[in-house]
């Protein structure tokens, strides 16, 4: 049966009698256990476990006409790892009304949607969202803020999206929940942060009023080329953003080879560990506002007070500026 081989041996009950297997011969068939019945629609010619592959079509085939792959099985399916669930997500049209599918080999949600045919990619089988919809939907109805970020972060790090189809797909959608937030994160990941921390860093600054940096800029010496994290070339700043990583030996060796020729050229280096931009970002922002004022930078009012109310809670004396005095 060559339709169930093109839907990886996942068939509906009307397929198999449009090459005439009865309703009663599949009944035998799944009583006896050489085929498994899911729902009221679908039959796995096998008995054994679900592939990933053959529950993405057990999900489509038991929604269709018009269901496609969605949110986090749409996303999976677009390449996207490190968040995947082991529901099926599929989308039908607003207002047809399709139950889930709840059985001890699968689950399958059912989301309606106004939209189901736009940002769909059909010529890959099952049809599913793009990457861009599926990332961004799913970001809007994360548990958390942070969750949200993170999915818009990976789908850019991990080449599966350019930040200007998110973008676009965010404009689109006014209503989208979560979309200032959303917004936001796409522009900072197009400008080149790509984890939680670098996120966050990006925010902690845009909050005090401190000027963005040219992030992972490319720097060229005879040894090879360096991407400096957040790098202030006006002020020849460079702020390093340090996980967990940089404390092995070698990555530290590494670091300080770099830090060392980046000084000798008189540029501030300023290491920031990832727990104090996610933790203590006011203090983040105190020791970089305090590499720039080093080198001429000059705060907003604003800003200023800002500073001065982070000094007073963090306990740090931003010597760098009398934050006493006006601008």
């Amino acid at each position: 049966m060559a339709l169930a081989g093109s839907q990886d041996e996942v068939v509906t009950r009307a397929q198999l009698a449009e090459v005439g297997f009865t309703h009663d011969a599949v009944g035998s068939r799944t009583a006896q256990g050489i085929w498994q019945g899911l729902g009221p629609r679908v039959v796995v010619l096998h008995s054994g476990p679900l592939t990933p592959a053959q529950a993405r079509w057990t999900g489509v085939l038991h929604a269709e006409p018009d269901a496609v792959l969605a949110l986090a099985t749409a996303a999976e399916a677009g390449g996207l790892r490190g968040f995947e669930e082991s529901e099926v997500h599929v989308a039908v049209e607003h207002g047809r009304e399709v139950g889930d599918l709840v059985h001890p080999r699968v689950t399958i949600r059912v989301h309606q949607t106004r939209h189901v045919s736009s940002d769909v990619v059909r010529l890959r089988r099952p049809a599913r969202q793009s990457v861009a919809r599926a990332t961004v939907e799913l970001a809007s109805l994360a548990a958390s803020d942070n969750r949200a970020r993170a999915l818009i972060a990976a789908a850019v790090q991990q080449r599966l999206v350019r930040p200007d189809h998110l973008y676009s797909f965010v404009v689109a959608r006014p209503t989208l929940p979560r979309r200032r937030l959303i917004r936001e994160t796409v522009r900072d990941v197009a400008g080149g942060a790509h984890s939680l921390p670098e996120l966050d860093y990006a925010r902690a600054l845009r909050t005090a009023g401190i000027p963005q940096p040219t992030r992972q800029r490319r720097v060229r010496r005879p040894s090879g080329a360096w991407y400096l994290d957040n790098d202030f070339e006006v002020w020849a700043v460079t702020v390093e953003i340090n996980g967990i990583q940089h404390n092995e030996l070698l990555a530290g060796e590494a670091d300080a080879v770099r830090r060392g020729a980046l000084q000798a050229g008189g540029r501030i280096v300023v290491d920031v560990s990832s727990y104090a931009v996610r933790h203590r970002p006011a203090l983040a922002v105190l020791r970089t506002a305090e590499a720039l004022l080093a080198h001429g930078y000059q705060p907003s009012p604003r800003t200023r007070v800002i500073l001065a109310e982070y000094s007073r809670v963090e306990g740090y004396d931003l010597t760098a500026l009398d934050l006493r005095r006006p601008a």
